[in-house]
């Protein structure tokens, strides 16, 4: 199962690195989101941007089709 955490982060010019420590291996696959200066001047507005993105991502246009017997109630 794959197991999400999102992280908040910056770019120094060299490196992306991790606003907080986190303990990951080596060679944990990651996927980056990059997000203009204006989106994040308030805080805000980056979690409805965060939301934006996450809801695109996931109701995208390679959504997978679920019929009735995948889904269990």
């Amino acid at each position: 199962m794959l197991h999400t955490k999102t992280l908040r982060g910056h770019f120094d010019g060299q490196h992306i690195c991790l606003d907080e420590p986190y303990d990951m291996e080596a060679d944990t696959p990651v996927t980056i989101t990059i997000l203009s200066r204006v989106a994040v001047a308030e805080d805000d507005d980056f979690w409805s941007l965060l939301a934006h993105v996450s809801l695109e991502r996931a109701y995208s246009e390679h959504e997978p089709e679920y019929n009735n017997q995948m889904i269990s109630t």
